[in-house]
């Protein structure tokens, strides 16, 4: 069974060949062997392919950012999935999950957003991540200005439903 998942925005297709004595991925027509040394909390040690990388990851929603050596990948859902599980799940707000600084603010207060669109652009422990919005909705507050620091669990941007024709007729 292939596993979709998306690195760096591309969509790419992963087939598990074998679990054990050792995992053994595909990729296209290349199959590469990983191994991981058992560590504690974010930091990571795996081998590919025989060749040790040292690094760490972090989760946030429905992605994982990886930094192995002096490059960062963002691993998340293909955004065809990650409309589909974010649609309708009501969250209505982005909070941090990091203390942190806006990088860039990709929206503004009142623009109409579908699941998936990028809003803002953070920088913390020296990775810059781009949080994208969890449903469609409306921006309905921008709460950190660009360029500024914020701490852990800060609310960083609202959400209000999205008011659709049908939706206005009815009330």
């Amino acid at each position: 069974m292939p596993y979709e998942m998306l690195l760096n925005e591309q969509d790419v297709s992963l087939d598990i060949v074998a679990r054990h004595p050792a995992l053994q991925i595909k990729n296209g027509n290349n199959v590469h062997i990983i191994a991981e040394v058992p560590t504690i909390g974010a930091a990571f040690e795996i081998t590919i392919d025989g060749k040790s990388f040292s690094g760490w990851r972090y989760a946030i929603g429905d992605e994982v950012f990886v930094r192995l050596g002096t490059r960062s990948f963002i691993v998340g859902l293909p955004q065809a999935q990650l409309r589909a599980h974010s649609h309708g799940a009501g969250h209505d707000a982005l909070h941090a999950d990091m203390p942190g600084t806006v990088i860039a603010l990709h929206t503004e207060v009142g623009q109409e957003v579908k699941a998936g669109d990028k809003l803002i652009t953070i920088e913390s422990m020296k990775l810059q991540v781009s949080l994208v919005a969890p449903r469609d909705g409306v921006i309905e507050g921008i709460h950190v200005p660009a360029e500024t620091a914020f701490d852990r669990g800060a609310l960083l941007i609202s959400l209000a439903p999205l008011v659709t024709p049908e939706a206005t007729k009815a009330a």
